[in-house]
């Protein structure tokens, strides 16, 4: 992260060549926004289900990732949970609309450097399709624990 925006745009040719490479090492998920979880969430939090807009596209975000408390087997149809500050996106990404590696990487991730005994990690995510149901998520770079 850069001091000012003064500082980043002097930096850019440098960090140009960076941000190409890093844009391939992106973790690319499915999500769903009209799960029974996701509508839990919603209405525990006081927030309208169908107020849970989709994630635009260029625009980026950090997303909070959370594990079930129980335990994720292989081959398991357990979610993850996701959501944004003030609960205005709240998502599910199931192991059953991704690929595995993908799937496994946010789980090891989450398990390897997550907060709350590795249950839940926060995440820079950018929206990957038009529709907004598909994340680019940083899987590599965890970011310290947000206000949420």
């Amino acid at each position: 992260w850069y001091c000012s925006p003064e500082c980043q745009k002097a930096d850019w040719k440098a960090h140009k060549p960076l941000c190409k490479l890093a844009a391939t090492e992106l973790t690319r998920v499915r999500i769903r926004y009209d799960t029974p979880a996701c509508e839990l969430v919603c209405k525990s939090r006081g927030v309208a289900q169908e107020a849970s807009k989709p994630f635009r596209l260029g625009h980026p975000h950090t997303v909070k990732l959370q594990l079930p408390m129980f335990d994720l087997t292989e081959g398991g149809s357990t979610a993850i949970l996701g959501y944004t500050r003030l609960t205005s996106r709240v998502f599910e990404v199931s192991p059953s609309d991704n690929e595995e590696r993908a799937f496994a990487e946010l789980v090891n991730a989450i398990r390897d450097r997550g907060q709350g005994g590795g249950l839940k990690g926060y995440f820079n995510a950018w929206a990957a399709s038009e529709s907004g149901d598909e994340l680019d998520i940083d899987a590599r770079c965890m970011k310290p624990p947000q206000a949420f």
